[in-house]
């Protein structure tokens, strides 16, 4: 499925007929090769998706281009320059004054930070995205978010904020009926209690999100 995606974005390429489309559909490919973790070939689309970006005056591409390069940096365990990446991409977007965009990059950065376990700083963040997403109506932004302030407190073994804020997490994807945010959440919610040794109630949750996850088909999460 993967491959027949990327194969869908490179048609886009070719076929693009401006200058805004190519950076735009080069953005698109960088991501999905991020995500298959071809990371080399990430880098050299999302360099030539910047190249045009910055060439063209398209703000908006820079800042989403910069954006996946801190996901690729992150996604390679280089905090410092993800966290560059991030900042440069956020400073862009602010520019633009795009809030959406500008609650997502900062969410990012608090997942840095929570990569270097550096929880306070990744709660202020984490908590800036959550407040920006809500001013903007923005429930998947909203949910994911509290699963992120779930996972910091489940790390600080706060186990009672941990619960609230998945199951506030669990609640939206429920609305929205997202099945893979709403497994997500229930196997956190199972990782708590079983931090706890409330294994009976651990048990029943993860067997309601490995349940939701067969039914997707999502062996990763199986």
């Amino acid at each position: 499925m993967i491959q027949e995606k990327l194969s869908e974005l490179l048609e886009l390429i070719e076929k693009a007929e401006t200058s805004n489309a190519k950076a735009d559909a080069l953005n698109n490919l960088a991501w999905e090769q991020n995500h298959a973790s071809q990371f080399e070939d990430a880098v050299i689309t999302v360099g030539k998706a910047l190249s045009i970006a910055v060439e063209t005056g398209n703000t908006y591409q820079e800042g989403r281009a910069f954006n996946i390069l801190g996901i690729i940096s992150k996604d390679q365990n280089d905090c410092e320059r993800a966290l560059q990446n991030f900042k440069r991409s956020l400073t862009l977007f602010e520019l633009l004054e795009n809030k959406e965009w500008i609650a997502n990059v900062i969410g990012n950065i608090g997942m840095v930070y929570n990569s270097l376990s550096d929880y306070s700083n990744a709660l202020q963040f984490y908590f800036k995205s959550l407040a920006l997403n809500e001013e903007n109506g923005r429930q998947y932004g909203i949910a994911a978010n509290l699963g992120n302030i779930g996972n910091i407190y489940l790390s600080l073994s706060d186990y009672p904020r941990a619960l609230q804020y998945y199951h506030s997490a669990l609640a939206t994807y429920e609305e929205l009926g997202d099945k893979a945010g709403i497994a997500n959440n229930l196997g956190n919610i199972g990782s708590v209690y079983n931090a706890f040794s409330d294994y009976p109630r651990a048990l029943e949750f993860h067997y309601r999100a490995l349940a939701i996850y067969e039914e997707l088909g999502a062996n990763e999460g199986i």
